[in-house]
């Protein structure tokens, strides 16, 4: 098995997919190494990636139309970003800097979008995982029911 492959298969993102499967996502993957301080996205610009976080750490910074940042979050190793930002038909508010030396895998949303029709079972860990991060950010785990 290849290295992207090994990676994939570690990645959280891709958990019940035959050997088979993960090959063929590594296969469209890209391997990048980044230092800290290298910007995987910035906000002006539009996103054409899905990125598989594999090690180290990011800061995402939602910003305002005036280019104020309302909100920072943090992404380390298992995280993706532009499952659903590189849907958007306009360049999305957010900057992803690495905040120390990291590698991803890139994978084109085009290709990403092949691999989601031939293995369903991709859209649905994809789906169970942005339920996680909505019930992360918005903190809906901490919310108790008052009768």
């Amino acid at each position: 098995m290849d290295e992207e492959s090994i990676l994939l298969k570690r990645h959280g993102g891709f958990r019940g997919l035959t050997d088979e499967q993960i090959r063929q996502i590594a296969a469209d993957c890209e391997l990048l190494e980044l230092a800290s301080g290298d910007v995987l996205h910035r906000a002006s610009e539009h996103l054409k990636f899905l990125y598989l976080i594999v090690e180290g750490r990011f800061e995402q910074a939602i910003q305002d139309p005036r280019g104020n940042v309302v909100q920072r979050k943090y992404l380390g190793r298992g995280s993706q970003f532009g499952a659903v930002a590189a849907a958007q038909a306009v360049p999305v508010p957010v900057t992803v800097v690495a905040v120390e030396p990291s590698r991803v895998l890139r994978l084109e949303y085009d290709k990403f979008l092949e691999h989601v029709t031939r293995t369903p079972k991709l859209l649905h860990i994809l789906l169970q995982d942005l339920g996680s991060a909505f019930k992360q950010t918005y903190s809906l785990d901490r919310i108790h029911i008052q009768s």
